[in-house]
């Protein structure tokens, strides 16, 4: 590398500044450069290619995207990250640098239910992924070149959490979740030749915000009491604290081996779920259902977790715990008699439904061809391939997704699922009280009714083989 782009580097200019012995770098490398989407700028340069060729569009808007893509290329702004570190840690002799990583999944494999994308994964978080592990492998190399500085890295291969507990507006992002609704007689018609996204109607809430119980996941935003119990509960992500985290870095700092140095052992340096996460993840369940408890607002989903899939299977889990109460109930229940009680528990609750239009999930009722929605609709994801009228199959997908499926057909699912979930508790051997079993019947049976959280994860992990192997 040249000395004067060395020099020109903020990175280079903050190093000699301060001069420290030892840099701690907790930015999320891997998000940052991965997330500025790459597929979707060369996307867009194909699509101006054909326009060129068929003298639809002049070349001045393809050279602009073109220079764009490559600005957004995403393995030579890693290396050439990696190539200003390397050179700003020796110019300055900083003695340690330590990189806190990323697996990109939360710990989890190809299977992960968690992706904002048709896809799963999406090409998107597995950019990420790969990423991370670039990123890693040139720290690798880094910390053998002589002359350099030790370099160490840890590895979270879990969620992290969590900052606060606490209760009022939903931020996403900097913003807060504006509330909309949408009017029950102005549907949107699944068989119109228009575009779902052309039709229905809805109204901004003035001044009115989805406001519920939350816990703040840091990077992540917040997590509904759903969402935090389905993303943290056995078999799913999981999660470590923040202060476990710091404890390591401490200790790698002072020279103490805690085997969790990526750099020293890649196999073998991931931080995984522990022992104080599960204790503090049981005072942070109850400590957010008491304030569920007080609160006239029950905490679902906010769609800040994703996929939207989660948020629409949270729901409906919900709603049809409002319905029936728990799962013998809904076992035994008419999947018919569920789906009008459900259309009715949304026709007639303006908080649900105005909550659900508002992040972003319509509401397909049950004649299968109506439909409810806010201003934003998260599935289909941007730049899926749209055609209307929508096939069944297209529907169902969608519905699959992330749309509320009120349909008999859905509740003819949920049943299923109930009955399933029962059987399994009637298979153990009640006899055998060892730890063999991950649900016995305390952990569905436990808290008096069934658990949207875990009803969820038990999904992900029976339906989607979405589970964790370690």
């Amino acid at each position: 590398m040249d000395v004067e782009s060395l020099e020109k580097s903020a990175l280079y200019y903050l190093i000699g500044k301060h001069k420290p012995d030892c840099v701690i770098d907790f930015v999320n490398t891997a998000t940052a450069i991965a997330y500025q989407n790459v597929y979707a700028n060369v996307s867009k340069i194909r699509e101006l290619v054909v326009a060129v060729k068929e003298e639809k569009a002049d070349n001045s808007e393809l050279i602009e995207q073109v220079e764009m893509t490559m600005a957004t290329l995403n393995m030579p702004q890693l290396i050439k990250h990696i190539q200003l570190l390397y050179e700003s840690l020796k110019a300055h002799k900083v003695k340690l640098y330590l990189k806190i990583g990323t697996t990109g999944t939360g710990g989890m494999g190809y299977n992960i239910p968690y992706t904002h994308s048709e896809e799963k994964p999406s090409k998107m978080l597995l950019t990420k992924s790969a990423i991370a592990g670039a990123h890693s492998i040139l720290l690798f190399l880094m910390g053998r070149t002589p002359g350099s500085s030790i370099v160490k890295e840890v590895k979270p291969a879990t969620a992290i959490a969590w900052k606060e507990i606490g209760e009022g507006k939903i931020r996403r992002g900097v913003d807060f979740i504006k509330l909309f609704d949408s009017d029950p007689e102005s549907v949107a018609k699944i068989d119109s030749s228009k575009s779902i996204f052309e039709q229905g109607k809805w109204t901004e809430l003035k001044d009115e915000y989805l406001e519920s119980v939350y816990i703040d996941a840091g990077e992540n935003g917040y997590f509904s009491l759903g969402e935090f119990e389905a993303i943290t509960t056995l078999g799913q992500m999981e999660f470590i604290t923040p202060e476990e985290i710091a404890a390591i870095v401490v200790q790698e700092i002072q020279g103490i081996n805690t085997g969790k140095d990526v750099v020293s052992a890649l196999d073998a340096s991931i931080l995984s779920p522990t022992y104080r996460a599960g204790t503090m993840r049981d005072i942070a369940l109850s400590e957010m259902r008491e304030l569920e408890s007080k609160s006239e607002r029950a905490s679902i989903a906010f769609e800040n977790l994703g996929p939207p899939r989660i948020s629409k299977l949270l729901y409906e889990a919900y709603m049809l715990k409002r319905i029936a109460g728990d799962l013998i109930s809904i076992a035994e229940s008419d999947p018919e008699d569920l789906s009008e009680k459900i259309e009715e528990l949304i026709r007639s609750d303006k908080w649900i439904r105005s909550t659900i239009v508002s992040i972003g999930l319509p509401i397909l009722m049950r004649d299968g061809r109506s439909i409810l929605r806010g201003p934003e609709i998260k599935t289909p994801a941007p730049g899926e391939k749209l055609e209307f009228p929508l096939s069944d199959d297209k529907l169902d997908s969608w519905c699959e997704r992330g749309w509320i499926d009120l349909r008999e057909k859905n509740m003819k699912r949920w049943v299923e699922r109930a009955n399933k979930i029962l059987s399994e508790i009637r298979s153990l051997n009640s006899l055998d009280s060892s730890s063999h079993f991950e649900r016995p019947k305390r952990f569905w049976m436990g808290e008096g009714e069934f658990s949207i959280g875990k009803m969820v994860g038990w999904i992900f992990e029976r339906e989607e083989s979405g589970s964790r192997m370690k």
